[in-house]
């Protein structure tokens, strides 16, 4: 099959077999002679790594990963938008910063905007380890973690190309798709999630009642608009880093949004430390993160107070994403081990109290 479709666009591929050498000239820009897939790792995205033989000499490497919607689900999730968004992310924004994040050869989107793709680099080397709930980051790597958060938001701190990046959804938004999955978590559906074993063992007393959870949320939402705003990963869980030679980069950029910076900070400490060591370094990994921020040119960041007080209401967020985490996404035990920490913060740092609740 050709690569570029009658209008001009690239064809966004929907299973292994459209990974063609054919196609990878076109988007590579090279000849291809060969390609070989290496492994195909099923999940929200496909991710298909790839050995490639060019026709001739090239400074592109041997291998990279296709990360494309395919299989069953992938039509309900290219509606929601989450193979665009990183589409657009890697071919449009990452070069606009100094974030760590896998190198990009080719990202692009279908004529539709549902539909997107990514070549990037394959980090599936022995010296990459990616982030796994089971084994929390330690203090120096999450120092590395709040100061790739750093580089990312320094680049758009508010912005006027925050309000022009139409394909950018505040969580805030009502219309935003987000918005409207939390909206379907009713006191019914959220009691059900806490009365999973796993998940009902690790949720604090004060926390666990629907409804509780439930305004605890919303509650976040009523003030996620306050404060600076910035582009947000918008998914910084521990599974979401990798780290190499202890710096750590952020992979998976398929919910990238605007929004207060805080949102990315809370999430990225409240799942990746353990409740002790968070307590024990959180301000002072705060205080470090609006130092890089200065260091990259944010004029006016927030205070250490200002930033503690959106750090306190932006943690419900990842408590309430997780409790309402279906199983089919992560395995129950990765869910029980990152609810526990991220509940554990919200009451750590009076969240309720902070928001009102």
């Amino acid at each position: 099959m050709t690569s570029v479709s009658a209008a001009g666009r690239t064809v966004i591929p929907q299973s292994v077999d459209d990974v063609t050498a054919d196609w990878l000239s076109d988007v590579l820009r090279c000849e291809v002679a060969a390609v070989d897939v290496v492994d195909v790792i099923g999940g929200t995205a496909t991710k298909i790594v790839l050995s490639i033989t060019y026709a001739g000499p090239t400074s592109l490497p041997s291998r990279m990963c296709l990360k494309a919607g395919m299989g069953d689900h992938a039509p309900l999730l290219a509606q929601v938008g989450i193979y665009a968004a990183e589409a657009r992310y890697f071919r449009d924004e990452a070069q606009n910063s100094r974030v760590r994040a896998p190198e990009v050869y080719w990202a692009d989107l279908d004529a539709e905007e549902c539909y997107g793709a990514i070549l990037i680099e394959d980090l599936s080397r022995p010296t990459v380890r990616f982030g796994a709930a089971a084994v929390p980051l330690t203090l120096d790597e999450a120092a590395s973690g709040m100061e790739n958060l750093a580089l990312l938001h320094a680049s758009r701190w508010n912005s006027p190309w925050l309000d022009s990046a139409g394909w950018l959804e505040q969580l805030a938004d009502p219309e935003s798709k987000s918005h409207s999955y939390f909206h379907m978590q009713d006191a019914a559906i959220v009691g059900a999630y806490l009365s999973k074993p796993l998940r009902k063992a690790v949720v604090p007393a004060e926390l666990n009642d629907a409804q509780r959870s439930i305004d605890l949320f919303w509650a976040f939402i009523g003030v996620a608009r306050e404060g600076p705003q910035t582009l947000l990963h918008g998914d910084t869980h521990i599974g979401n880093v990798y780290l190499e030679s202890g710096a750590v980069g952020l992979c998976d950029w398929q919910t990238a949004r605007r929004g207060s910076p805080a949102f990315d900070v809370a999430y990225l400490l409240g799942s990746s430390l353990e409740p002790d060591v968070r307590r024990s370094a959180e301000k002072q990994l705060l205080s470090d993160y609006l130092g890089v921020l200065v260091a990259e040119g944010v004029g006016a960041p927030p205070s250490l107070d200002e930033m503690w007080h959106h750090y306190r209401t932006h943690m419900p967020y990842g408590y309430f994403a997780w409790l309402t985490n279906r199983e089919e996404f992560q395995p129950e035990e990765t869910t029980a081990i990152t609810l526990g920490r991220l509940a554990c913060a919200v009451v750590d740092l009076g969240s309720a109290s902070a928001l009102g609740v």
